[in-house]
């Protein structure tokens, strides 16, 4: 039998039945319409339908389905088929849901201090779901203490009371490392918001400073799978400034007031602070963060939302990239443009000295 010819094979076949279209179409549940389309080669029944429409004519199935190339011709290799394909659909779900249960989960975050009179860098947190990491960094002193002459001490405090994590004489190299599930410094009840820092001074004792220890999340691997994000570029943005010393007299000509080893400036919206020892730009109100580095033109942005106390906007910045921490970075420019205008006027009043 020639493929050409299954409709007329099944014409015959269902008329040798005393078979009309529609009564055959009632036993198969398709349409009248389907028969017709069979029977004139129009289209052919699917696997299923075929198997059942050679029981009802008495036809050969595995003959007729291997001449309409359907592939599997036999039942049981279907069978077969299909609960193989079955098997491979688990395991490859059992496989997704190991890898993401077990995969290495981690989340960076850079540790940092509010406060005009000490600078606290190279400090980093790292949380995995095998390690934690915790490196307090190097302290400086605005009024060039020395650091050497503290007592550090770092503890949790909460409602549920203070636990302490760490107490020696300060270094360089002050480092908590646990491997996960220990819980000797970081158990369930460690939150990085009620972590604490006190300076003892070793000579004098009655001399302590207490800071609150900030971390700002800059990495999270909570995807499973990472595809490249589109950048967003303004190209605008490209003409930056960096390694650029701005002067005392540059400020104080820009109605900055020298206060605490610190010139400010108050403005309508928020306050502008410049730090001539770290060469860094800042603004600040109720609600939002910004910072200019000069050495390198790294802007920071956080943005708060005072009625839940949740991060709405994050983003680093540097020439014509941004790296967006947040959900969403869409109206970053609103914030880039407080600092950027501030940072081209310190520039452009230089460049006409």
């Amino acid at each position: 039998m020639k493929e050409n010819n299954f409709g007329k094979t099944i014409s015959q076949a269902r008329k040798q039945k005393e078979l009309s279209q529609e009564s055959l179409a009632k036993v198969l549940h398709v349409s009248r319409q389907s028969i017709s389309n069979w029977e004139n080669n129009i289209n052919i029944p699917d696997l299923l339908t075929l198997e059942k429409l050679c029981k009802t004519l008495n036809l050969n199935f595995s003959e007729l389905s291997t001449k309409l190339g359907f592939y599997p011709h036999n039942k049981k290799t279907y069978i077969k088929i299909m609960t193989l394909l079955i098997i491979s659909m688990l395991l490859i779900t059992f496989f997704l849901f190991f890898l993401i249960k077990y995969k290495n989960k981690f989340e960076v975050y850079s540790i940092s201090i509010d406060n005009n009179n000490i600078v606290l860098t190279n400090g980093i947190f790292i949380k995995s779901n095998v390690n934690y990491y915790f490196q307090l960094g190097n302290i400086e002193f605005i009024d060039n203490d020395n650091p050497s002459n503290y007592k550090v001490v770092i503890y949790i405090k909460n409602e549920n009371g203070v636990r302490l994590l760490l107490e020696k004489v300060y270094s360089d190299s002050i480092i908590l490392n646990e491997k996960y599930g220990y819980s000797e410094y970081f158990d369930n009840e460690f939150d990085i918001n009620d972590v604490y820092m006190d300076l003892i001074q070793i000579d004098n004792k009655k001399k302590v400073l207490t800071y609150k220890l900030n971390f700002i999340q800059i990495f999270k691997n909570d995807r499973l799978f990472y595809f490249k994000n589109d950048k967003i570029n303004n190209q605008n943005e490209k003409e930056y400034f960096f390694n650029i010393k701005i002067d005392e007299e540059l400020l104080l000509n820009n109605n900055y007031i020298f206060n605490n080893y610190d010139y400010i400036k108050e403005v309508k919206d928020g306050t502008f602070q410049y730090n001539l020892k770290t060469n860094k730009l800042f603004f600040y109100n109720d609600n939002t963060n910004l910072s200019y580095d000069f050495k390198n033109g790294d802007v920071s942005c956080q943005v708060v939302d005072l009625e839940t106390e949740k991060m709405i906007l994050d983003f680093n910045f540097n020439n014509d990239k941004i790296i967006c921490y947040s959900q969403d970075c869409k109206n970053y420019e609103v914030y880039l443009n407080i600092i950027k205008e501030e940072v081209q006027s310190l520039i452009n009043n230089d460049d006409d000295k």
